[in-house]
């Protein structure tokens, strides 16, 4: 028979283990409650601390995990070995968090460590930008925190491995598609591979970019593939379409690896050399399915574009939403091209029912009743798969059929930077990457700088400069490194991950519309309580 003790032991076990898993998954929600039940029944305290920590950032709760961590990472009685840990495990939270470091506002009483620690977080989180500056930049956060722990137990670790995120090689080639139907979003990424280049000549790195047009079929981009290998090119960035991408990847063996600027289909087996890096729009959402989870939201219905792109905008989102526990109660499709979305909006909220009711009830009592529709009341949230010039006319739609305090989830779709302020807009949440949304730093003075110069093509394309900025800075980190992006680096396109199939993942920003602007939102997990 076993033993009260063992029990106990047994279910510590299943609990952290559960913990794991969940974290593992996506779900630091459900991560959360499994930590809190195996602390409940006498799991070590240290362990929950880092498990529970590592999914509060998870969340963007970035406080609330350097709270519980703060009591690990002053203690003066561990080994070292465990603090560079406990620093490291701190470090890689903080440079990850969905929200820049430098917006979040400290309670009255908060450690006077904390502050160092976002500051070093910050500088993390912008080290995409210019990396060639972090030596300096380290430099100036020892003058400016000189009693700081990081200064002993993590700094010197992160300059051991800062020389290896920028050995590039000799000579890179940047195949793209200079002609044809997509020579604008060819030119976008150009310019902004050449701005990271640029940046990275100036700080004396000496890279020799060859640009090769890959045409528009598919031998045309072996043909440039070839050209690129004769040149000597120690790795080729492009091409840009699927066709051009799908034909390098089924030569087999390669003689130089590929970051892709796009995707091979689902049918297609992944490629040991071929990276996948793009701006896949089904990221977007199920980016939108873990946050709705993240906020406790677990029934929800969805208004999509009747389209293809709308069809996988909203599967994409389901399967995620499901795989977390949600229930998605309905799902009803629009046609893009009528302004009047009146009749998808009523069915989505049992509004056409209601009048249907009433009408029953009319005909049956034979009285002119006073009627108001009611919607249903089982919805939590609305996901809303629609473009820019589609959600302006939705959002007004949707608050007057008594949707107003229904919340809204959506894409960077809804969002076109080069629009005036839309006030049509406010209400809705949506994601998209800091190059996008971060105004501050040296991000939003090279965005600034790309306008200024291509003023036309980056308002139509202005997501791609950062695409091609992105492709430029993971060079190094695809090539020199045994586990590529096995701790995800913040870029411009986001928080940059590397999938199993050698596709890079995005993991993006939150904001909010509001007076026509788009603000960036704190995370739901800065309300979690401590231990």
């Amino acid at each position: 028979m076993q033993t009260v003790a063992a029990a106990e032991t047994s279910q510590r076990q299943i609990y952290f283990l559960t913990a794991k898993q969940r974290l593992a998954s996506g779900d630091p929600r459900d991560t959360l409650a499994m930590a809190q039940r195996a602390l409940d029944v006498g799991a070590n305290l240290d362990d929950v601390t880092r498990i529970r920590a590592a999914a509060l950032f998870k969340m963007g709760a970035v406080s609330a995990a350097m709270d519980s961590l703060l009591p690990l990472l002053d203690d003066p009685l561990r080994d070292d070995d465990d603090l560079t840990t406990l620093h490291m495990l701190a470090w890689q939270g903080l440079t990850q968090a969905r929200v820049p470091l430098n917006e979040i506002v400290l309670e009255d009483g908060a450690p006077p460590s904390l502050t160092g620690w976002l500051s070093l977080g910050y500088l993390g989180q912008t080290l995409w930008e210019a990396p060639f500056e972090f030596p300096q930049r380290l430099h100036d956060y020892q003058l400016q925190y000189p009693n700081h722990s990081a200064n002993t137990y993590l700094i010197p670790e992160l300059l051991d491995d800062f020389q290896r995120r920028l050995e590039y090689p000799e000579k890179v080639a940047l195949l793209l598609p200079l002609s044809g139907r997509f020579a604008n979003s060819a030119t976008a990424l150009r310019d902004g591979f050449l701005a990271a280049h640029f940046q990275a000549q100036a700080s004396g790195n000496n890279v020799d970019v060859q640009i090769i047009d890959s045409g528009t079929t598919r031998d045309d981009a072996l043909y440039a593939y070839a050209t690129a290998h004769e040149a000597g090119a120690g790795i080729v960035i492009g091409p840009l379409t699927k066709t051009a991408l799908s034909a390098i990847a089924a030569q087999g063996a390669l003689p130089i690896d590929v970051i892709g600027l796009n995707y091979l289909d689902q049918n297609e087996s992944a490629h040991p050399q071929v990276y996948q890096f793009g701006l896949r729009p089904e990221d977007e959402a199920t980016e939108v399915a873990e946050r709705v989870i993240q906020e406790g939201l677990r029934r929800g219905t969805a208004l999509y574009s009747d389209t293809d792109w709308g069809r996988r905008m909203l599967t994409a989102f389901n399967s995620r939403f499901t795989e977390l526990g949600g229930e998605l109660l309905s799902a009803h499709g629009y046609d893009d091209s009528n302004p009047d979305f009146s009749t998808p909006i009523m069915r989505m909220l049992n509004l056409d029912e209601s009048r249907l009711r009433h009408q029953a009830i009319r005909a049956t009592l034979g009285l002119d009743l006073k009627f108001e529709p009611r919607r249903r009341q089982d919805v939590q949230f609305i996901y809303l798969a629609a473009r820019d010039r589609e959600a302006p006319l939705i959002r007004p739609q949707l608050r007057f059929h008594q949707a107003i305090n229904l919340p809204v989830y959506a894409t960077s779709y809804v969002y076109n930077p080069a629009r005036d302020a839309d006030r049509d807009l406010d209400g809705i949440a949506f994601t998209d990457m800091p190059w996008i949304l971060a105004s501050e730093g040296i991000a939003g003075r090279i965005r600034e700088n790309i306008r200024n110069n291509w003023p036309d093509n980056f308002d139509r394309n202005s997501r791609l400069y950062a695409l091609g900025f992105d492709a430029y800075r993971l060079i190094p980190l695809l090539l020199n490194f045994e586990r590529p992006l096995a701790t995800p680096v913040p870029g411009m396109t986001g928080l940059l991950s590397l999938d199993a199939n050698n596709r890079i993942r995005r993991s993006l920003y939150w904001a909010r519309f509001r007076g026509g602007f788009p603000y960036i939102l704190a995370a739901p997990g800065e309300t979690v309580q401590t231990f």
